[in-house]
């Protein structure tokens, strides 16, 4: 695409427009990365807390009609 728009460019001229434009991507994907990790741990802990909370009720149903 880059070398249409531009015939007289050299291919390492091109490499280097691609390698610029990958990396300013890459930079503007990286907070996104962050949040989306960060809520996975949230949702991990939540759900591990949760299944914690649960079980407890279940144990004690289980040991009362055995």
């Amino acid at each position: 695409m880059i070398r249409n728009a531009s015939p007289e460019m050299s291919t390492e001229q091109v490499a280097k427009i691609a390698q610029a434009i990958v990396a300013q991507l890459e930079a503007a994907a990286l907070p996104a990365r962050r949040r989306q990790r960060r809520r996975e741990w949230k949702l991990f802990i939540i759900s591990l807390v949760a299944s914690a909370l649960l079980s407890i009720p279940i144990g004690i149903w289980i040991n009362s009609i055995s």
